[in-house]
This record gives C-alpha cells, structure tokens and sequence, in this order.
C-alpha cells in the first residue's frame, strides 16, 4: 500500500490538516450542539482505554471519541475521564490538531529539533507538545485501517 492510496480516498493532502480536536467535558451534550452548528453527522462513540508514554511517565485513559463523517478536515469530539491527557477537567478545550505523515518517526523528530516535547513516539502516531499549547497528532499509515473500521460501525 503507497501513502497516496492510505490519503487518496480521505482527501487528505499529505502534511495537511486531517483533524481538529476537541476535550469536552460532555460528549453527548457537545455532539448535539455541534453536529447542527456544524452541519456534520458523527460516526459512532467509540470507546477506549489509550496508554501512552508522557514525559511524567506511563498512563492509562479511558476515553471515548467520535469523528464527524465530513471532511477534511475532520472535527474529532474526546471525552478523558478524570484528570488524563484527554481529559476536559478545566473545561472544554481545543485538544490536538491532526495531521498525516509518511514517516511519523522523522516528522516527531523534525518537532523535536524545534524545541518541542514527544509524547507516546509509536510507530503509527505520536503527540507533540510545545509551549504555545497546541499539540499535534502525527498519524502514519496505519491511520487508513482504523478510520474504515470507525465509519464503518452503524451510528447510534
């Protein structure tokens, strides 16, 4: 499989703007209000428990998320529970903005050289931090799988 054909059928341009992400403390309340205002429908809830490599150490979260199905770029709603990485404790927050790459290892380095902090480096995506507050997802090709096998599931 060529990049191109894991990009093609999403429309994504390489290195763009896949996805926005949005921390809610509300999934349900959040998809209601901005489903209508965005004039998106949403692919199921899917829920997960995400362990991830932070420079504070391992975690574990249990979240769940869904997709709009219009895009790109994409509008992702996540629900953290507690207080993790993608938790909405302190309120709804812009989380992470998404994007894909052919190489997630160079292109998390490529931040790193410019004084950003790596998050969860793993072979198909990673999360980036930097001190201005807006963490990128970097996805490589094993994003194609996961996004057919989540709008593909029945909604509601």
């Amino acid at each position: 499989m060529t990049f191109e054909d894991i990009i093609s059928p999403y429309d994504i341009p390489s290195g763009g703007i896949f996805h926005f992400a949005m921390a809610v403390p509300d999934l349900p309340g959040a998809m209601d209000l901005l489903g209508p205002a965005l004039n998106v429908d949403w692919t199921s809830v899917w829920s997960m428990t995400r362990e991830m490599d932070t420079p504070e150490g391992r975690t574990r979260d249990e979240m769940q998320a869904v997709y709009s199905r219009q895009g790109p770029p994409f509008v992702e709603l996540v629900n953290g529970h507690g207080s993790g990485f993608f938790a909405a404790d302190q309120g709804p927050r812009l989380h992470h903005v998404g994007y894909i790459v052919e190489d997630v290892r160079a292109e998390a380095e490529r931040l790193q050289t410019l004084g950003m902090t790596i998050w969860d480096l793993g072979p198909n995506s990673a999360f980036v931090t930097n001190e201005v507050g807006m963490t990128f997802e970097i996805m490589g090709e094993g994003i194609r799988e996961t996004l057919d096998e989540w709008f593909a599931r029945p909604t509601g």
